[in-house]
């Protein structure tokens, strides 16, 4: 993320405008509580425009990034056929 989480707060990610998943921060990145959650959120992913993260670095600041999704799906299906998954 270029920055570290504070370690107590909560990471929002919201992708478009319905789908949101409370992340749990670990330095400059954070991560979900399951792989069942992982992998509703790559599905999300692939269907969806934008992604925005929400939390609050270590220095106190809230932070908002917003990502496009544009080209994940081909991006995965690439990753898929590389590692025959």
């Amino acid at each position: 993320m270029g920055y570290n989480f504070a370690s107590y707060g909560p990471v929002q990610l919201r992708i478009d405008r319905d789908k949101e998943y409370p992340l749990y921060p670990d330095g400059d990145t954070a991560w979900t509580q399951s792989l069942r959650t992982d992998q509703e959120i790559v599905d999300a992913f692939a269907t969806s425009s934008r992604m925005v993260v929400q939390g609050r670095s270590s220095a106190g600041i809230d932070v908002i990034d917003t990502y496009g999704l544009s080209g994940f799906s081909e991006a995965l299906d690439m990753i898929d056929r590389a590692c025959s998954v």
